[in-house]
């Protein structure tokens, strides 16, 4: 998902707010091709419970309690946004 120049802002600033291990979750999250309706294609982040929570507040993953879930649209615009400021 491109941000669109609205939503833009929001992902700069929910970005800002990701701790370090945040920051890891959601960039190293890995494409998983879909396989069943519990794990549909998509990018999973995996991490730390207490990560995980954080992730689930800011909407950028559906819920907490798996080890590995996947990323929400505006958790792969945040992805998205943080790829671009590594470069």
């Amino acid at each position: 998902m491109t941000p669109t120049p609205d939503t833009r802002a929001d992902v700069a600033r929910i970005a800002a707010k990701l701790t370090k291990a945040q920051r890891e979750a959601v960039l190293g999250a890995t494409y998983s091709d879909g396989n069943g309706v519990w794990h549909p294609a998509g990018w999973y982040a995996t991490a730390d419970r207490r990560v995980r929570y954080r992730l689930a507040l800011y909407n950028l993953t559906w819920d907490y309690l798996r080890p590995s879930n996947d990323l929400t649209p505006l958790g792969l615009a945040v992805r998205a946004y943080l790829q671009e400021q590594r470069k």
